[in-house]
């Protein structure tokens, strides 16, 4: 799906079921913990879209959840194979701070 051995990914939910991470050899650049995952998907699209640019900014390439993605956001996520894990691509941040695909 795009996700390359070395590269960096942020998480969403249960961090012990990060064993993919190792198997795909990437790195969790930043994680929000299945506590905080509930006020992630009920903010406005505004504030999830500043949360998924702070994820950028720590170098993430994509967003992975092993948590079940409202259908209200689930347009922009993923399903990857037949897992419970969903990704969502995350814009790349140039050096001057302005966003490219």
């Amino acid at each position: 799906m795009g996700i390359h051995p070395r590269e960096r990914v942020g998480f969403i939910g249960d961090a012990l079921d990060c064993y993919w991470a190792h198997l795909a050899g990437v790195k969790i650049a930043a994680e929000i913990p299945t506590e905080g995952a509930f006020v992630f998907w009920t903010s406005s699209p505004e504030e999830q879209d500043r949360i998924l640019k702070v994820f950028t900014k720590s170098g993430a390439n994509v967003v992975v959840t092993n948590l079940s993605v409202p259908s209200v956001v689930s347009a922009s996520w993923q399903r990857i194979g037949t897992t419970d894990h969903s990704m969502h691509p995350l814009l790349s941040v140039a050096q001057d701070g302005s966003e490219s695909k």
